[in-house]
């Protein structure tokens, strides 16, 4: 297996981002319809969407595909460490979470990337997860 490093998983996570931002804008505008976008709890509203868009964009996406849109379009998929299947819905969520917590401080979870061999971020390490570019396995048909 080949693993995905810093920049190619960064290309993904744009476009990943962006589809969840206009998801998240539309959900958005549904929920707060008619009420000042200024507001700071209108702001805040929005912020709490999209995490939540997020969190299950990503958990599912993960654990169904085994990849997003973003990294679909660049040939990654995540799977488990070890034995290179797919993510278990647990693994799908906590790796969700991680996200998160890979922002703490200053991004440091993700610019782990590129201090190991095999690539992963802290995210990764919390799912025992890691991300690789090929088919890591074959369509159920």
């Amino acid at each position: 297996m080949k693993y995905a490093g810093f920049w190619i998983r960064l290309i993904a996570n744009f476009v990943d981002t962006a589809i969840l931002a206009l998801i998240s804008w539309g959900v958005g505008c549904l929920v707060f319809l008619g009420q000042d976008f200024n507001a700071l709890s209108t702001q805040m509203g929005m912020g709490g969407i999209y995490s939540a868009v997020s969190l299950l964009y990503f958990s599912f996406m993960h654990f169904r595909y085994g990849t997003t849109v973003g990294k679909k379009i660049l040939g990654i998929y995540v799977v488990r460490e070890g034995d290179f299947k797919k993510l278990r819905l647990g693994q799908s969520v906590l790796r969700a979470v991680g996200y998160w917590l890979s922002w703490l401080p200053f991004g440091a979870g993700y610019l782990m990337v590129g201090l190991n061999s095999r690539k992963t971020a802290l995210h990764d390490m919390l799912a025992r997860s890691v991300s690789v570019r090929g088919i890591p396995f074959p369509k159920q048909g």
